[in-house]
């Protein structure tokens, strides 16, 4: 007896021991270190919300979310606010109010710097070393949708997946048909709905947009196996939202090991996940032309083994789905819901598909025509990015701008935030305006590594041409079909499932009950912009007919030319810059032209009094108290180098297709207007020098718009006027040479 008592005493001092041990190993890992990390930060002038053991932040963030969702919901519903930030990321926009650009939290013993200063942005973006990847608590959540595909995998196996998978998202004549295919189902159940509701239909569109990108990665993926393929996709969306379900505190203290509901649903849906997908590549041939077949037979060149290969295959179909599914439809939807807000620019974007397409379906060459479409896309991407984060973990101590990041820390950036930051877009950056794109990216957003849709640098998405050649498609063939606005039931509310996307109202009040709708009255129309109706007696009942504008003109003046900076200074806005820039240009063509001054050896005089002047002040500065000459340090990144040249080959490419457009005659009408406008401007350029025509064009360009906005009425009116006294004089004359040849005869 006494002997088991020994064995119990000993027993249960061995468990209390153990668990000591337990708890100060967990004090060590979960506050320690990280608290060890965080005072570093501090160190730093990095401050941020104070953590609570042994959650971190993650109590005020649940708090916050559940305040403002309390909020919102007491809220009579009002006009649509792009600016989703306070209501998704309550907690980020409340800390970065009282903390700054760049502060830390914790997520449980995850140590979170949250950054949106440009220069840090720019270094994560840019940065191409191994040590900084995905972080490693995001791996473990999401295992389950994406294993250690390359959206989540880091260093040498990254590198060696984006090495094998890259080359299969070149996008041939092949994908461009498939995609357009996968269009007809769509549209053909949207008539059909149409019809059956006598020309005007409710229409739930974000699961017939998931459906048709759905179809399209099936069938890019696994060819002639792609309805197979769309099984496979529905279980992944049914893991997506598993996954998503919340339990903030589940997954950082590793509950998500233990056999809950939610875990058993996800392993179970993971395994028949795995089962189809390895099913489907077995069924495929060996010549089998799809995407997965390619990239296991790079995999196999790779001399992987077999499960190794099979692991590689699986997991990067999982993320090949959520970067290429479930991201494109849910832009789509986006798109859909702003044009259907602003349909000034639904008629834009419609009269361009017609211009370029005709009426036939699209192809590679007329989704490069299609500028006013594109520019709706990165408007939405801007206001409604797929991904909510940029972020990246340090596997080793770094340093990015001016931060120095301690290993294990994960740096994040909000797109959103980047996004919407008026110090980059302008005042008008919470508002819907595709023209901010006119002239591109650069044209857009300064700096450039701001906007990031698809991220940015080295770990850029692989699929971002893919993906905008589908939605120019799916959208191009929805527009040039229907007309659309947005619902009475729709309910704007941004949610975070993984990515940013339409909340369902109706999904919230009972899940028995179908999704609430996001578009309304989509009506049926083929668009003939030639004739409107066969009898001049068909006019629209709701057409308002006012004064006609110069050469038919239909929009300000402002935004003819463009909008923006560009257009400010033309019309003079901005007084003191534009007459800057007017006396500027009028002493260069005076210096140069009516002097007669060679440039050359104006500039090489120039840069020899500014090398004199600068090699003086230097030496001077040595022998006196004087500071010496402080040179700004101009890099020009890798980013910007790249922005500018896809600009340069895009315009090159521009102009060629045009050239070649014109020259081929296909338009005769064009080709003679080009000569004709060549050959005038032959003529005019003989009569003065390059520099003189240059300066009479800027002097034009610099009055005759600004006359133009100051006196529109009265200019407007007096051409009316004389286009009738025209039209009226040349029918007289066509009349009196009628007459006379009919006295004739």
């Amino acid at each position: 007896m006494d002997t088991m008592e020994a064995i119990a005493n000993i027993l249960l001092r061995l468990c209390f021991v153990g668990l000591c041990i337990l708890g100060l190993y967990l004090y060590y890992v979960v506050w320690f270190v990280p608290e060890r990390v965080r005072k570093k930060l501090l160190k730093q002038g990095i401050g941020g919300p104070k953590p609570s053991f042994p959650y971190g932040s993650i109590s005020e963030m649940k708090r916050l979310t559940i305040m403002e969702k309390k909020k919102r919901d007491s809220e009579a519903i009002g006009a649509i606010k792009h600016d989703y930030r306070s209501a998704v990321f309550p907690y980020y926009e409340k800390w970065r109010k009282e903390y700054g650009a760049v502060f830390a939290y914790k997520m449980g013993r995850v140590v979170m710097v949250h950054v949106s200063e440009a220069e840090v942005v720019r270094e994560i973006c840019l940065c191409v070393s191994l040590e900084l990847g995905k972080g490693t608590y995001l791996k473990k959540t999401h295992e389950p949708l994406f294993g250690q595909g390359i959206l989540k995998s880091n260093g040498l196996a990254w590198a060696h997946q984006r090495k094998l998978i890259a080359p299969q998202f070149f996008l041939d004549k092949g994908m461009v048909d498939l995609m357009v295919d996968s269009t007809i189902p769509l549209l053909k159940s949207w008539e059909i709905k149409i019809e059956q509701n006598g020309g005007i239909a409710d229409i739930k569109i974000d699961d017939d947009l998931r459906a048709y990108s759905a179809d399209v990665i099936s069938r890019a993926c696994f060819g002639s196996n792609y309805v197979q393929g769309k099984d496979i996709f529905l279980k992944l969306r049914a893991l997506q939202k598993v996954i998503s379900k919340p339990n903030m505190l589940a997954e950082i203290t590793g509950l998500r090991y233990l056999p809950t509901k939610r875990n058993r649903e996800a392993w179970r849906l993971n395994r028949e996940i795995h089962a189809l997908i390895l099913k489907i590549m077995k069924q495929n041939g060996a010549e089998e032309k799809n995407l997965l077949s390619a990239i296991l037979r790079n995999a196999s060149m790779e001399h992987m083994g077999p499960k190794e290969a099979d692991k590689f295959i699986v997991d990067n179909c999982k993320s090949i789905f959520f970067a290429g599914h479930e991201s494109t439809a849910v832009t789509a939807s986006w798109c859909l819901m702003l044009l259907g807000m602003y349909p000034e620019w639904q008629e834009r974007v419609r009269a361009e598909v017609h211009d370029v397409c005709g009426g036939e379906p699209s192809d590679a060459k007329s989704l490069q025509k299609m500028k006013i479409l594109t520019m709706v896309i990165q408007e939405a991407l801007r206001l409604y990015p797929p991904g909510a984060f940029v972020s990246r973990e340090a596997l080793q101590e770094m340093k990015l701008g001016s931060i120095i990041v301690p290993k294990g820390v994960n740096v994040c950036a909000p797109v959103s935030t980047l996004h919407y930051d008026p110090n980059i877009w302008g005042k008008d950056v919470h508002e819907f305006n595709p023209e901010r794109f006119a002239n591109g990216l650069i044209g857009a957003c300064r700096p450039p590594h701001m906007y990031l849709p698809f991220g940015a640098g080295a770990r850029t998405c692989l699929g971002q041409n893919f993906a905008m050649v589908e939605l120019k498609i799916v959208l191009s063939s929805i527009i040039s079909k229907f007309t659309f606005s947005l619902s009475t039931k729709y309910r704007h509310s941004p949610t975070l499932r993984l990515i940013v996307e339409p909340e369902d109202y109706q999904e919230k009040m009972s899940e028995n009950e179908e999704r609430t709708a996001i578009m309304d009255n989509i009506t049926e129309k083929i668009h003939e912009f030639t004739s409107s109706s066969d009898s001049d007696n068909e006019m629209p009942s709701t057409v308002f007919i006012t004064q006609k504008s110069l050469f038919g003109r239909t929009e300000p003046v402002h935004v003819v030319l463009g909008g923006g900076k560009a257009a400010d200074i033309v019309l003079w806005r901005n007084k003191k810059l534009s007459g800057a820039i007017f006396v500027g240009v009028t002493m260069t063509w005076y210096l140069f032209e009516w002097i007669g001054y060679p440039l050359i050896t104006f500039l090489c005089q120039f840069l020899m009094l500014l090398l004199a002047v600068f090699f003086v002040w230097s030496k001077a500065a040595s022998l006196t108290k004087m500071s010496p000459p402080n040179f700004p340090e101009v890099l020009l990144s890798e980013d910007i180098y790249s922005q500018v040249t896809q600009y340069v080959r895009h315009e090159i490419n521009e102009a060629f297709v045009t050239f070649c457009y014109i020259a081929t005659g296909k338009d005769v009408l064009v080709f003679l207007k080009v000569i004709a406008g060549l050959w005038l401007l032959s003529v005019v350029g003989s009569w003065s020098s390059l520099l003189t025509f240059s300066y009479i064009v800027f002097v034009l360009a610099f009055t005759v718009p600004v006359i133009y906005e100051t006196y529109q009425d009265p200019i407007d009116s007096n051409w009316d006027k004389f286009m009738d006294w025209n039209r009226i004089s040349v029918a007289i004359k066509l009349l009196k040479i009628i007459r006379g040849h009919l006295k004739g005869e």
